[in-house]
Parts: structure tokens; sequence; C-alpha cells
């Protein structure tokens, strides 16, 4: 597994490990601090967050008015600090299934986002916005990159999200982006808090090593 830098990892420790006895501080009990109360928490604000945004998603092309996009907008920024949250952490679950990528490309050197985005909006592929699929599709469209780009285009108004009364093809596409997030950040929490949790598993046993070594 790869490991956080180690600035970062010194402030995660000294934040989570604050209240715990000094006798009872090995590298096992700082690493069982740091999943418990740093990863955790935030892939639990990062899911609640996903899910609220995809909840929203889902009334704005219900009804497309400037309020519900307004609140798509709030939402999206809400994601993004939970995501933010846990960008740090390259390592465990978020290494699996390229997750890290479908979050959020970025730096987009060669504007392949942009690219894709643009080809998929015109060839307006339903199928390509089925959720399997769409989860094996390029990460370029998949994440919050993509989803900002939809959003906060200038010069993209609220008629973009409708045709003719029903959702247009657009406000469709936000809909399988905030899908995915969701069902990612779910999964990521699933996989950190679950018992047995391989990953909290692997993450203990390299301070349990330490400790040997320390002992």
């Amino acid at each position: 597994m790869k490991k956080l830098t180690p600035l970062l990892l010194l402030t995660v420790l000294i934040s989570a490990c604050s209240s715990l006895p000094q006798k009872s501080l090995t590298w096992q009990t700082a690493n069982q601090a740091v999943v418990t109360e740093h990863i955790v928490p935030q892939h639990q604000q990062l899911a609640n967050a996903s899910s609220a945004l995809q909840q929203q998603a889902t009334k704005l092309c219900t009804e497309v008015t400037e309020a519900n996009l307004e609140s798509v907008r709030l939402a999206y920024h809400q994601t993004m600090d939970g995501w933010m949250g846990v960008q740090h952490l390259r390592n465990g679950p978020v290494e699996l299934l390229t997750r890290y990528h479908r979050y959020q490309l970025w730096p987009d050197k060669h504007n392949t986002g942009n690219k894709q985005l643009g080809k998929l909006l015109v060839e307006k592929d339903a199928e390509a916005l089925q959720a399997e699929r769409f989860a094996r599709s390029s990460v370029a469209i998949q994440g919050l990159s993509a989803l900002e780009r939809l959003l906060f285009n200038p010069k993209k108004g609220l008629e973009t999200f409708s045709d003719n009364g029903q959702p247009s093809y657009r406000c469709q596409l936000v809909i399988a982006i905030t899908d995915n997030l969701a069902t990612m950040s779910n999964e990521l929490l699933d996989e950190w808090a679950a018992t047995p949790a391989p990953f909290h598993t692997l993450f203990l046993s390299s301070g349990e090593l330490l400790d040997k070594r320390m002992a």
C-alpha cells in the first residue's frame, strides 16, 4: 500500500491520537486512531455528500428550475469538500478500479474531459449512461471534473437541462455522474468500515510490524 506523505501523516497522527493515553500509544494504536477518527469519518462525510448530490440531481431533472439547479451546485461544492477530505488517502480501496481518477481527473493537460464530454453530448448515446457501462467508461467523463463542466458552464443555461419538458441528455448525464459518485463513495466507506475489513486490517498490521521492530 502507498503511504501518506510524512508531514500529512504526522498531522493526522497528532490530531487522531491527541486523546490517547501516552502509555498506551503504539504504532498500532495510532493507526487504529487514524482509521476510526479520520479515515472512516471522512469517508462517511463524502458518502453523505455524494448521496445528497445524487438526490438533488434527480430532483433537478424531474423539475428543471433555477432553485433546483442552485441546489445541485451547492451539493456539488459539498461533495467536492468531502472529496478533498479524503483526497490525500491514496492507499486502500481508492486504488481499486481506478477510483481515484474516476473521482477527479486533474490536471487534465490535454483537455480530454472537455473533448469527450462534447462528443458524448453530440452523440447522445443513451446506452453509454447505463450504470455498469458508464463505470467502465473513460475516467474523464465520470467524476467531479466532468460534473463541474456540466453544472457551471456560463454559456449553457437552465434550458440545456430540459428538452420539451423532459430531462435533456445533459441532465441525464448529470444523473449518471452523480449516481456513479454516490456508488463509489458508499463502496469506499463500506470497504474501510466493514467487519472484517481487509484494508483496515492491513493498515493496522503495518503498525504491528513497527511495534515489533521498536520493542
